[in-house]
């Protein structure tokens, strides 16, 4: 039978008018009543959110408080703007799912034309799995001189006699910030309210109660507080009010991207909890959850007088005794219970992704008796993602009568279906408290086969399974298990979890990682040999293929990680052999510690390593730095052992939906959601890197057939691709590469094109079959030779299928882009055709000159005329050996190009050239990846005495390294279409010139740097987040030079001075123990007109083997570092580098490369 699950329902303001309700004339009059009452509340100076709950629909409900212009709400309306959130707190599914109660929605307020908002009530006690209403941007700091918060409220019955809920919470009322909540209870059964404001530890916190509060009428509340009284007004009454024990307690929260009052991706959490309504989690002593409608809320930055807060009360309470509200609100119960009979089902058990061509129904169920009168017409309409109407199909209901309707899509895409009961005079009775989104995708491949190399997070809410049929478990042992005793809690717990797939996806098969310690102690070696015997001995009859054992360990006694390593080996040889084991699931920067893991004695017991390569830029990543390169350099020294590479997490985010809708770049910055850029693409930093949600699709594909070309033999995708619980387009896109494309890999490799950027990945399948994966990071046209005249089946992002023929010559052309183009079944010996292809060595020579061909073929039937351009690389100078052109149709020409470099960093570069026509149009372009491992940069002897005093005098004749532009930022690439964002900006903003020399006592630096504002980092503070240099050393033996920092390669940081004089600096060595630092540090610095100057002199360490002679050989860079304000959005803002990347303190490999020249 196929599942179903009943959605939660809107009951419209409108819908609810009864034979009661006041006629039009009274309606007028108490609207332009309520309109004067507003206008009041809003002249109120110390107002600083108001929120009326007039929408009625959608997922915002406005602030009317004008906070700041130049920004907006996360869901788009004026700044403070509440967000309904309706999904589990994660994001992954929506909390209509009963495990998690119902999330709030709206209703009917005060009046019947007006709206307000009926509170969630969920089953879970977890707090960050209650729905909310939030993003209020309240702290508490604005409540430093005091404040008042005030509104409408209205409790619904409840049957249980013990019954609470939330009304307002920011913080937990105890250590921080405070909690207005609602009771009821057997020695207390008309209710009372709970106001509690949290006091520094060791003093009583105020704790204020006001009753009655009688359930179904509407209620007006009030708390002032300051540092002298508190006070709890119930209806316009001062019920209670206590000595004051100081300001609020704001809740303190990381300043982290979408984690500040405004974004809060979720809360309560550690990131936060943020003033918020309506957060409603189960009682934990199993309470009943009250519900409630909530009509009106206001904060105000002190705390308002008592005639205030009666003045308030009289202006907007309902013209009815509580004998009336009470008829009135039985009434709509009543009537709510009848619609509540009307169940509007729709399929669950797929998550809302459906098969393309396939139906999928809808079904409304009437109950036999109804005391609606009329006839009612039930409309079906589905949508577009974007909201183009598709169908609109109506169909009468009849009591006792089920209704259905099916639909079948022959497009994959995203659409929204909402479901509407009318009657018959057109007025909507019910419909979806929000719309069904729906996600049609790719058809289901014949079987899911175990060469997919594509995995997911096991995810309790995931019911489709895209296409995927692996799942990455996680194995938790229980705290309390006694010495000899079996763990059986977790290993049912795992079980329960491992069903479930098993149950789900097709095909199914898992690897698995432990909670486990690993230090060197005995205590946790018997532990560790416990928890992997008997769970390993589970596996044995389960469909577990490998062992990651670890995620994101960040060991520090690497001893101890190899014992735990040991205790795991053994249990699998004991128990399950062909178990691969595969530690440690390392985090981004962490192949250090691998390495030492290897190194220490892990090799012995590994069959490979797993890493999290997360990345903002797939393509720009491989090209350009990528972390999976230097890995592989560590795996490399165990030739014998053939380690296999594991990408056990790792994935792409999208940016919240706005109403429904994606959100769009501009959207994101309109809510100033910090952005950064990573090779020409911009994103919006957050746990990982966040794009609109069509381009977060493609980059999701990019990133596993980037890592799969690679040599990952597995990517394991983090968490769901839905968004907001709803289908999406990465749920789409993964679906259609995973089954069409990826399901039966056996190889992939990459073939050759002209253009750096455009990537066309091949895969080979079981079958010999060939599948040409096309994509950009730049919109272009290709064009390829393939079989003359033969018809080849495509597929786009999404999953669509289309053909595209070849002429009679075997050429197909066609665009390619950030989203995917897949073709199907295409010859092995395809191959790119250009007019213009760049050929150079891979690497740079040791003398500087890069010598190249360029070669231009006519592929046209017409003669061609133009024009060969190189395009400039800074440090460098560029000749071709002829530029203009002129070619017969098919004839071919080869020419030199020649490059000089000056002045490279320690990376890749792109030699480009352009072939542009008559009319200076580029007609053809072509790219050639060339690594420059740093020109080797001499330092002069000085031949007089350098005094550190911050005077460039004795350094008027040595040449500078000048950094100003936007090529040596390494932090904060400038968004020049919205200014106002934290950015590098200009060389005044920040830019610096360098200067080097070396005498026998020492190696000196002065570095002059231009900046519009010095801002040091003041006592205590972080350092590197503000204004500072930070200076790499490193003077090892050449060959133990490389990817990984071990003692003698330093870090230090330098804060400049803000006083004109020069003086020492304070600085300080990011190695611990003094007896390995390499080097003595002296510094002076002070401010100039435009910035400031920092002298300083090197002593390298006895011990070292870098020694201060003519020839001597090391690698060095510096790195500045760039705040103009101390809002904490604004810290370290942006930073330049002279020779490496913003993660220099990672990787030494990146860091310039330095050699003492002898004085003439």
């Amino acid at each position: 039978m196929q599942q179903t699950i009943t959605r939660q329902i809107l009951n419209l303001c409108t819908l609810l008018l009864l034979v009661t309700s006041p006629a039009l004339a009274d309606v007028a009059q108490q609207q332009a009543a309520y309109e004067q009452y507003k206008q009041m509340m809003l002249n109120e100076p110390s107002l600083i959110r108001f929120y009326t709950f007039e929408n009625g629909s959608g997922d915002e409900i406005t602030n009317h408080v004008d906070i700041d212009r130049s920004q907006r709400a996360v869901t788009g309306g004026p700044l403070g703007s509440l967000t309904i959130q309706r999904t589990k707190g994660s994001g992954h599914a929506l909390s209509l799912d009963p495990k998690f109660g119902p999330p709030p929605t709206w209703s009917q307020g005060r009046w019947p034309w007006k709206s307000a908002i009926y509170s969630g009530a969920e089953t879970s006690t977890l707090p960050w799995q209650a729905s909310k209403l939030f993003r209020s941007g309240i702290t508490g700091v604005e409540f430093a001189k005091g404040g008042s918060l005030s509104g409408w409220f209205r409790i619904h019955e409840v049957d249980d006699q013990d019954a609470s809920c939330n009304l307002i919470r920011m913080g937990n009322g105890y250590s921080t910030g405070l909690v207005l909540e609602y009771a009821k209870a057997k020695w207390n059964p008309e209710g009372r309210l709970e106001f509690r404001l949290a006091a520094p530890q060791g003093v009583s916190r105020v704790q204020l109660t006001a009753k009655p509060c009688v359930a179904g009428v509407w209620h007006h509340f009030a708390v002032t507080f300051d540092d002298q009284v508190v006070r709890l007004y119930l209806d316009g009454k001062l019920a209670e009010e206590k000595s004051s024990t100081g300001p609020v307690i704001p809740t303190t929260y990381e300043n982290m991207p979408m984690i500040g009052p405004f974004y809060e991706a979720n809360s309560p959490s550690r990131f936060g909890e943020f003033l918020m309504l309506a957060h409603n989690p189960a009682k934990s002593n199993g309470g009943a959850v009250a519900r409630y409608d909530i009509g009106e809320f206001a904060v105000f930055n002190k705390a308002l007088e008592s005639q205030t807060i009666i003045k308030q009360y009289e202006a907007g309470k309902p013209q009815t005794t509580e004998a009336q509200q009470l008829a009135l609100y039985h009434q709509q119960k009543q009537r709510q219970q009848t619609l509540d009979a009307i169940m509007i089902d729709l399929p669950s058990e797929t998550d809302g992704y459906f098969r393309v061509n396939k139906p999928f129904t809808a079904t409304i169920h009437m109950p036999e008796t109804s005391t609606i009168t009329g006839d009612l017409t039930a409309e079906f309409a589905l949508e577009t993602i974007e909201g183009k109407p598709l169908q609109s199909i109506k169909q009468r209901l009849a009591a006792g009568k089920q209704v259905e309707q099916t639909f079948t899509l022959d497009q994959c895409g995203l659409y929204y279906l909402d479901v509407i009961i009318r009657n018959d005079d057109g007025e909507i009775l019910k419909r979806l408290s929000s719309k069904q989104g729906i996600g049609i995708v790719s058809p289901a491949p014949r079987e899911l086969t175990e060469h997919n190399p594509l995995a997911f997070w096991a995810d309790w809410e995931d019911r489709f399974y895209f296409d995927v049929p692996t799942r990455r478990l996680n194995y938790v042992p229980s705290r309390d298990v006694q010495p000899g005793e079996s763990d059986t809690a977790a290993m049912d717990k795992f079980m329960e979890k491992y069903d479930t797939y098993a149950n789900r996806v097709p095909n199914f098969r898992a690897f698995v990682w432990f909670y486990c310690k690993h230090d060197s102690s005995e205590e946790t070696r018997q532990g560790n040999e416990k928890l992997f015997s008997e769970a390993i001995k589970l596996f044995k009859s389960l469909n577990i293929f490998g062992l990651e054992v670890t995620s994101e360990p960040h060991a520090k006694d690497i001893k101890g990680y190899v014992a735990m390593l040991k205790e795991v080996y053994k249990a699998v040889q004991r128990e399950k052999p062909e178990l691969v084991i595969v530690p440690p699931g390392a985090a981004p920067p962490s192949i250090p510690m691998i390495a030492d893991i290897l190194k220490q004695g892990g090799i012995n017991y590994v069959d490979g390593v797993s890493y999290h390569p997360y990345t903002a830029n797939p393509i720009g990543t491989y090209l350009w730095e990528s972390n999976t390169a230097r890995l592989k350099k560590v795996t490399e020294q165990y030739p014998d052992k053939n380690l296999v590479m594991w990408n056990t997490e790792c994935t792409v985010g999208q940016l919240p939906r706005i109403n429904g809708r994606p959100m769009t770049r501009s959207d994101g910055f309109a809510a100033r959601f910090k952005s950064s850029n990573s090779y020409g693409l911009q994103f919006f930093p957050f746990f990982v890197p966040r794009y609109p949600e069509d381009e977060g699709a493609a980059l999701q594909c990019h990133g596993i057939l980037m890592d799969l070309l690679q040599g990952y033999k597995l990517y394991t995708i983090h968490t769901t691709p839905n968004n907001e619980g709803q289908p999406s387009y990465k749920g789409l896109a993964i679906t259609a590469l995973a089954g069409q494309v990826l399901n039966k890999q056996k190889q992939i490799s990459r073939l050759p094109m002209s253009i750096a950027q455009n990537m066309c990945i091949m895969i080979k399948d079981t079958d010999d079959k060939t599948t040409a994966a096309l994509f950009s990071l730049n919109e272009s046209t290709v064009n390829f030779q393939v079989q003359p005249n033969k018809t080849y089946r495509t597929m786009d992002m999404l999953g669509n299928f289309s053909q595209i023929t070849a002429n009679n010559g075997g050429l197909i052309t066609l665009p390619i882009g950030l989203k995917p183009v897949y073709i199907f079944d295409v010859p092995s010996e395809m191959k790119e055709v250009v007019p213009l292809l760049v050929q150079a060595p891979k690497v740079l020579p040791e003398n500087r000159l890069l010598a190249g061909k360029v070669t231009v073929t006519n592929p046209f039937d017409t003669p061609l005329h133009g024009k060969l351009i190189a395009k400039p690389i800074r440090g460098t100078s560029i000749s071709l050996s002829k530029s203009k052109v002129s070619l017969a149709p098919g004839a071919t020409e080869v020419l030199d190009v020649t490059l000089k470099a000056e002045f490279l960093k320690r990376r890749p570069y792109l030699l480009s050239v352009d072939l542009q026509n008559e009319q200076g149009k580029v007609i053809a372009a072509a790219q050639s990846i060339f690594k420059s491992n740093g020109v080797i940069q001499m330092i002069p002897e000085a031949t007089t005495t350098i005094t550190l005093d911050g005077n460039d005098d004795e350094w008027s004749d040595i040449k500078g390294v000048v950094c100003d532009d936007v090529d040596s930022v390494v932090h904060g690439k400038p968004n020049f279409a919205e200014v106002w964002l934290p950015q590098w900006m200009s060389k005044e903003d920040l830019s610096l010139n360098l200067k080097l020399a070396w005498r026998e006592d020492g190696l000196y630096f002065l570095l002059k740097v231009t900046d519009d504002k010095v801002i040091p980092a003041p006592e205590g503070a972080h350092a590197f987040r503000y204004d500072c240099l930070e200076l790499f050393f490193d003077g090892r033996k050449f060959g133990e030079r490389g990817t990984t920092i071990s003692v003698g390669a330093d870090q230090a940081v330098i804060t400049p001075n803000d006083t004109e004089q020069a003086k020492p600096c304070k600085f300080w060595f990011a190695r611990k123990d003094n007896e390995q630092v390499s080097a003595d540090l002296q510094t002076v610095s002070r401010k100039t007109s435009d910035g400031y100057v920092i002298e300083g002199k090197l002593v390298p360490k006895p011990w070292l083997d870098f020694k201060l002679l003519p020839g001597s050989q090391f690698m060095m860079d510096f790195l500045v570092d760039d705040t103009d304000d101390t809002n904490p959005k604004w810290l370290r803002k942006s930073a330049m580098a002279v020779h490496g990347t913003f993660n220099n303190y990672v990787n030494p490999d990146l860091w310039g490369r330095y050699e003492l020249e002898a004085a003439p």
